[in-house]
């Protein structure tokens, strides 16, 4: 116990000394500065803001007002300025007489001079418009006349269906689209898309042919025969 009191009895001394230490040394130092730098002696500059405002001088009760002697300023006559418009001219605008009038507008020429056209030769050069050669449009021919869509789709169902398994009417049908379809663009492809068709293709025209022929020679054996009536007699057209 005795020990720790005499820890803490040194310890306030220590620190006692120190702070009296480190105020020597803080002196010491403001001393040494304030011995380089020079000294200023009264105000360098106004304070920041100082008022200006004068304080009158007060007047006594008995004192009376004398007038001084008032001072004209020359004002400047605007009048007496130069003008930065253009004066106005009293000069009226010149009149042309009648007769002066006519005479400007008229077309006759003067006397002694004639009014003849002059004597100038002009080449007068044209430039013939070329005229465009349009070729006729020829009728293209991939396509028959008389022929649709659905016959063409027809025969071509034909010739890709065997022999035997399409009706008679079917085949002279095909036969007939084909016989119109012939020299065209789409003959050409069917051909070379298979060229084995062709027999197939000859021999459904043919059978078309061959009907067509023997319908016309019926008809005209009708038209020159005839029906002859009963009544008809020779005598009555002598």
């Amino acid at each position: 116990m005795v020990l720790l009191f005499i820890w803490v009895v040194l310890y306030i001394i220590w620190t006692f000394l120190f702070l009296c230490y480190e105020r020597w040394k803080k002196r010491k130092s403001d001393k040494s500065v304030a011995a380089i730098l020079p000294r200023k002696d009264g105000l360098t500059t106004n304070v920041i803001g100082e008022s200006t405002f004068i304080l009158p001088v007060s007047k006594p009760l008995g004192a009376t007002m004398k007038p001084v002697g008032a001072t004209t300023e020359k004002v400047e006559n605007q009048s007496e300025k130069d003008s930065t418009f253009v004066p106005d001219s009293d000069n009226h605008p010149l009149q042309v007489p009648d007769e002066e009038l006519d005479g400007m507008f008229d077309d006759a020429p003067p006397e002694g001079e004639t009014n003849d056209p002059m004597d100038v030769e002009v080449s007068m050069d044209y430039e013939e418009d070329e005229e465009e050669d349009t070729p006729e449009q020829v009728p293209s021919d991939t396509i028959a006349s008389g022929i649709s869509f659905e016959n063409m789709c027809a025969a071509v169902k034909v010739l890709n269906q065997p022999k035997g398994t399409v009706s008679e009417q079917e085949e002279r049908q095909a036969g007939r689209t084909l016989l119109e379809l012939q020299h065209t663009d789409v003959m050409q492809q069917i051909v070379s898309s298979e060229p084995k068709k062709n027999d197939r293709i000859s021999e459904l025209i043919s059978l078309h042919l061959d009907t067509f022929r023997k319908q016309q020679g019926e008809a005209e054996e009708e038209t020159e025969i005839g029906n002859i009536p009963d009544n008809f007699g020779i005598n009555d057209i002598v």
